[in-house]
């Protein structure tokens, strides 16, 4: 079984339940699998449709297990890009069976902590170690993940918004 194939084939699913719309990057060298965009929630207090910062984009990367961890080992090339990007991101680690049907999932926001213990891993770096990074890992800290109630794309669009809040300028 293609677990990561599947992993992404459940994402997708649930972003369809949500009415979000998961564009699924070609080439996912660039740290991430899907941009994630929320669909069109023009307020109505709103003045003019260029203050509109609607919708609310994400990006997100992920990591199918068969096992009963709740955290991956991510390369450092992969954290680098995810840190780095100005939308917010994050990594959804779904646990499957042996038939490939998810029975956990975890979310992690890439920020405040995450990004922290990022950077100051490297900063312990040696130089030389910095054109090395896709071989380099570090694990996410299970105490941040934030764990799916219910494995459906409602619990997605709700653990999303929760993180990101009404607006990506906000953010």
């Amino acid at each position: 079984m293609d677990t990561g194939e599947v992993g992404e084939g459940i994402v997708q699913t649930w972003a369809g339940q949500a009415d979000l719309v998961a564009n699924k990057v070609g080439n996912d060298k660039d740290g991430w699998d899907y941009l994630v965009s929320f669909p069109l929630e023009i307020k109505p207090d709103l003045q003019s449709l260029d203050f509109d910062d609607s919708p609310l984009r994400c990006l997100i990367q992920v990591k199918t297990t068969t096992t009963n961890k709740k955290t991956d080992s991510i390369k450092l090339s992969n954290l680098k890009r995810l840190v780095e990007s100005k939308l917010p991101s994050f990594y959804i680690i779904i646990q499957v069976n042996n038939e490939g049907i998810a029975t956990n999932a975890y979310l992690y926001h890439v920020w405040e902590e995450i990004i922290g213990l990022v950077l100051n891993k490297f900063r312990s770096l040696d130089k030389q170690d910095w054109e090395d990074l896709n071989n380099q890992y570090m694990q996410l800290p299970t105490e941040k993940a934030q764990k799916f109630e219910q494995l459906h794309g409602r619990e997605l669009r709700r653990l999303l918004k929760a993180n990101v809040g009404e607006s990506t300028t906000k953010y």
